[in-house]
C-alpha cells in the first residue's frame, strides 16, 4: 500500500504483486469532469508517477524486474466496507 497526497487529496494505491492489478482507493469525491470522463484520466497522473518510482525502487532490490505497474489493470471500488471485528 502507498499513501499519496497530491492537490489537497489523499489515496491509497494498493499494488498486488501477485494478481498484477492496482487498485486506488480515494476518500474525497471526484471532480465533476471525472465523473463524465472516467476515473482513469483523474488518477493518471498518480498511477504514472507511483509507476515510475516503484519500478526503480524494484529494479534495486530485484535486477531481474522487468515488469511495469503502469500496465496492470486498475480499480476503483466504489465502496471500501468497514470492517468491526478487529
Amino acid at each position: 500500500m502507498v499513501p499519496f497526497h497530491s492537490f489537497e487529496r489523499f489515496s491509497i494505491i494498493s499494488l498486488h504483486m501477485k494478481d498484477k492489478f492496482t487498485t486506488i482507493i480515494e476518500p474525497t469525491p471526484h471532480p465533476e469532469w471525472a465523473a463524465r470522463t472516467g476515473p482513469y484520466y483523474y488518477y493518471l497522473p498518480i498511477v504514472q508517477k507511483i509507476a515510475k518510482a516503484f519500478g526503480r525502487a524494484m529494479e534495486v532490490v530485484n535486477p531481474a524486474w522487468n515488469k511495469d505497474v503502469y500496465d496492470w489493470p486498475q480499480i476503483y471500488p466504489g465502496v471500501v466496507p468497514k470492517t468491526f471485528d478487529w
